[in-house]
């Protein structure tokens, strides 16, 4: 058995053409790296089992050199050994594999296995990220959608005849998040099981945007 964690970054570093700067500002206006998405996944191979467990980013921790609780998200400043450090010291919880995804990398992610299908129970949008879906129903999401979709807070939905806003905050999105993972991984299996060459191509291109 093993514990892998699971890092989303913020970095603004992989920006460099006006829609993206538009959508996620630059390395000016949003400096350094903070651990956007923290998930611990265990994998039991004995009881063929895996558990998704997420650590909300603004979840207050005892951090090195700090006299007060700081976001746990602070921790990844240090790389991903400080986000290591962060979980053992403060949870107990032992990290044996990590693997780190910025959001650039996670849209060639979703692309690169022919999108996600998903139900979107009603017209949603988030601002913030630029989600915008304006029916309900089964879709495909391709990158950019997928990443709007797993970085909401700020999730609003239309029902009923108005627009309302999802009161759960980071805890709904990391809901969303673990859904959206459930999915993919499913998803990429389906699509490479019955083709040996198919499925290491994918497994090729979900790697090439992974640091592990």
């Amino acid at each position: 058995s093993m514990n892998i964690l699971l890092l989303g970054s913020d970095s603004r570093a992989f920006v460099h053409d006006a829609a993206d700067k538009g959508s996620f500002g630059d390395t000016r206006a949003v400096g350094g790296q903070r651990a956007d998405v923290i998930i611990i996944a265990r994998v039991e191979p004995k009881n063929r089992r895996g558990v998704l467990v997420s650590i909300p980013r603004d979840t207050l921790v005892k951090l090195p050199g700090y006299s007060s609780q700081q976001l746990i998200n602070q921790s990844f400043e240090k790389g991903p050994q400080g986000v290591i450090n962060a979980i053992k010291s403060n949870f107990g919880v032992p990290i044996h594999h990590y693997a780190e995804i910025d959001f650039d990398g996670f849209r060639r992610m979703v692309d690169a296995i022919g999108g996600v299908r998903m139900y979107i129970p009603a017209p949603s949008r988030d601002r913030m990220t630029g989600l915008d879906i304006k029916t309900a129903g089964c879709m495909t999401l391709d990158g950019k959608q997928a990443l709007s979709w797993v970085r909401s807070r700020n999730y609003t939905y239309y029902e009923a005849g108005k627009w309302r806003t999802d009161p759960t905050a980071d805890i709904g999105r990391i809901a969303r998040q673990q859904d959206f993972i459930r999915r993919l991984m499913v998803q990429a299996v389906e699509k490479g099981a019955l083709n040996p060459t198919k499925a290491n191509r994918l497994a090729d291109a979900a790697m090439a945007d992974l640091t592990v």
